[in-house]
């Protein structure tokens, strides 16, 4: 994206797999869209306004996207605010580490498995978040949790 002199400069993080873009603004706020928002953007279907952007605050909390249940592999996300200098370690309970990406104090990590847990490593703090199915699915928790609203 480009900017008016005195706007602040946009950069865009793809994360190809699942579809979805991070943006960090040069004033310190950051925002997450998906293919879909960001294609309508790019063609000034929608134009997004302050009320779409997030003042960063530093906190090491990070978020989930993505899956599917029935066992079979798909795309995950986890993601967050980068509250120090160093990226955050990520590790899927199979021990892959996927790769984990910064775009100016945001982060991000995407990778193609079957639902598991994930641990994020961010600033000396621990999460797990679970990625198990919801009591509401009628399954155990042998498979995932959180947002399954790209398929």
């Amino acid at each position: 994206m480009t900017s008016s002199v005195g706007e602040p400069q946009v950069s865009t993080l793809r994360l190809p797999g699942i579809g979805y873009l991070l943006q960090w603004r040069s004033d310190g706020f950051w925002r997450e869209l998906n293919d879909a928002q960001y294609r309508d953007e790019a063609a000034g279907v929608f134009i997004p306004g302050e009320d779409d952007w997030a003042a960063w605050t530093g906190l090491a909390q990070p978020h989930a996207r993505g899956g599917e249940w029935n066992r079979v592999a798909a795309w995950w996300m986890v993601y967050g605010e980068l509250p120090g200098e160093q990226a955050p370690e990520v590790a899927l309970a199979a021990g892959t580490r996927p790769p984990v990406q910064v775009l100016g104090q945001v982060w991000a990590c995407e990778w193609h498995a079957v639902a598991q847990p994930v641990t994020v490593h961010l600033q000396g703090q621990q999460f797990v978040l679970p990625f198990t199915e919801p009591a509401y699915r009628g399954r155990g928790t042998d498979t995932v949790s959180g947002p399954g609203w790209f398929r």
